[in-house]
């Protein structure tokens, strides 16, 4: 088999009886995520694939104007490569009906592909044809496509406010220690210590921030200094899919007080301007650099692994294993911890704006699947009592 074939951005190979293998499409959610600007490869299929160059740069245009968002040429410029190769190589047709799209479907399906996944790929090809539609240029594929049923009704685990409040206090437990050791260290080690109470300083920080406000990750990671006025104790931010920091959310003075202590004890790393991320990496390989969201998912980990609301399996010595129940309770079920407690005590509207959440339905659900995984919980120690 060739190199080629391994590449992400590759078409899927062709078997021996000449038809692409959906297995190896390249539809992963990671890869999707990342800018493809490498040629499609050529094929027989003059209109769909002059349908699609025309598609792709009309998708430019309105990343350009703000209209649409970046992430998303680059997924739907990844993600369109299968259903041309599907055409191509297994349809083998250039003029697809409905039934080809939901022939797609079935194959990309039952070839083990997660719902998510496929549906995913079924949107890219609805906003093509969607495209087409506008254009007058192709029949009304679009509208007869449907998607995969994923099932989202399950339980949402959350911390209630008791735990939250007591990972904090073994948080400041750590940073009492660390500088009572800093007063008592020789010199020379006092530098290393100095940088752990840093970090610790800012991880308990950052859970006040998501506990406090309900923001998620991706707000976080785009904050600046500039953002946060202490005295008034507000975050302006970008919510998801917003193109400018046109939020506001309020700090608990606990949350208020931890960033102060952080963002004073940072000035030494800090050159004072405005415009430095409100969250940094301290490690020495990193130092300086913004805080992804993936660092502040593992930062928030791994102090629920400290905590014991999260097992995982026996890894080195040193460092923990593989996380037991993946997606369980991570970064995100900080915010789900924050709408439990707003919703039982001030209602389901007041969660909806702290979440900012579109419909009160969608706050409402939410809830539904947190509540449910408390009563679960409490009927499993009922009937074991």
């Amino acid at each position: 088999m060739s190199t080629d074939q391994h590449r992400p951005d590759a078409l899927p190979p062709v078997g021996e009886d000449g038809v692409a293998d959906i297995r190896d499409i390249p539809v992963s959610l990671p890869s999707l995520a990342k800018p493809d600007n490498t040629p499609l490869a050529p094929c027989d299929l003059p209109t769909t694939s002059q349908l699609i160059a025309d598609w792709l740069s009309d998708l430019a245009d309105r990343i350009a104007h703000g209209q649409r968002a970046e992430v998303t040429g680059a997924v739907y410029a990844r993600s369109i490569r299968p259903w041309l190769a599907f055409l191509a190589d297994e349809a083998r047709t250039d003029y697809p009906t409905p039934a080809t799209v939901h022939a797609f479907q079935g194959a990309a399906f039952s070839r083990g592909l997660k719902p998510a996944t496929v549906n995913l790929l079924i949107a890219t090809v609805s906003s093509l044809y969607r495209y087409a539609e506008r254009h007058d240029r192709y029949p009304a594929i679009a509208r007869s496509l449907e998607r995969i049923r994923e099932w989202r009704d399950g339980p949402l685990p959350s911390l209630t406010h008791e735990q939250i409040l007591a990972i904090r206090s073994r948080m400041s437990l750590a940073i009492t220690s660390a500088e009572t050791a800093l007063h008592t260290a020789d010199p020379k080690p006092r530098d290393g210590i100095r940088l752990r109470l840093t970090i610790l300083r800012r991880d308990r920080a950052l859970l006040g921030i998501l506990y406090s406000t309900a923001v998620r990750l991706v707000s976080l990671e785009r904050a600046n200094t500039s953002d946060v006025d202490l005295t008034a104790r507000t975050l302006r931010h970008q919510p998801k899919r917003h193109r400018a920091k046109d939020a506001v959310s309020y700090l608990a003075q606990s949350a208020t007080d931890d960033l102060a202590a952080y963002l004073q004890d940072r000035q030494r790393f800090d050159d004072g301007a405005p415009e430095m991320p409100l969250f940094q990496a301290h490690d020495r390989r990193m130092a300086g650099n913004r805080l992804t969201t993936r660092s502040m998912s593992r930062i928030i980990l791994n102090h629920l692994i400290a905590s014991g609301h999260v097992a995982c399996e026996v890894g080195k010595p040193g460092t923990p294993g593989r996380v037991r129940q993946p997606r369980q309770l991570s970064a995100h079920g900080i915010r789900r911890s924050s709408a439990r407690r707003i919703v039982e005590k001030y209602g389901l509207e007041v969660a909806r704006e702290l979440l900012q959440h579109a419909s009160v339905e969608t706050t409402r659900r939410a809830y539904a699947r947190i509540k449910q995984d408390t009563d679960l919980r409490r009927a499993a120690e009922d009937l074991g009592s």
